[in-house]
């Protein structure tokens, strides 16, 4: 009997350990997820597709005066305008705290306009969010 009663205490235990880790830190399948989306996003850029683009922004959209709708018509413009966009993250840095997201990083984005090739190298910060249907861009764009 005293046997079951250490067994019992010990699976309680176990399970409270590998629970705690669990609950303090963002979970590898919401990073893999941000991941998806980040990835998502390079190539709906490299494919001037506002189609994939638009699904990883949150109708909630908001950042420097910009809302959702008008994020849409400057992608739409800058899809058109360009003739070529090769976008390619060099360092991104994921921080998740709940159902928030920020992502740090650097890029370059190679553009062909007017059959002129121009090289912009920068950094950026998106945030995003974990809604009902996934993580969404919500800034930063």
């Amino acid at each position: 009997m005293k046997s079951l009663k250490v067994r019992q205490l010990t699976a309680v235990l176990i399970s409270g350990c590998l629970a705690i880790p669990a609950g303090c830190g963002p979970s590898r399948v919401d990073e893999r997820n941000v991941l998806q989306v980040l990835q998502s996003r390079v190539s709906a850029l490299n494919q001037r597709n506002i189609n994939l683009y638009m699904p990883l922004i949150s109708a909630n959209y908001h950042d420097k005066g910009k809302d959702l709708a008008q994020l849409k018509n400057a992608l739409a413009a800058g899809f058109k305008i360009y003739e070529k966009i090769e976008y390619r993250p060099n360092e991104q840095n994921i921080s998740i705290r709940g159902l928030k997201a920020d992502v740090n990083g650097s890029y370059r984005m190679k553009v062909v306009i007017r059959g002129h090739e121009m090289v912009l190298d920068g950094k950026e910060h998106l945030e995003l969010v974990k809604e009902p249907s996934g993580w969404k861009i919500t800034a930063g764009l």
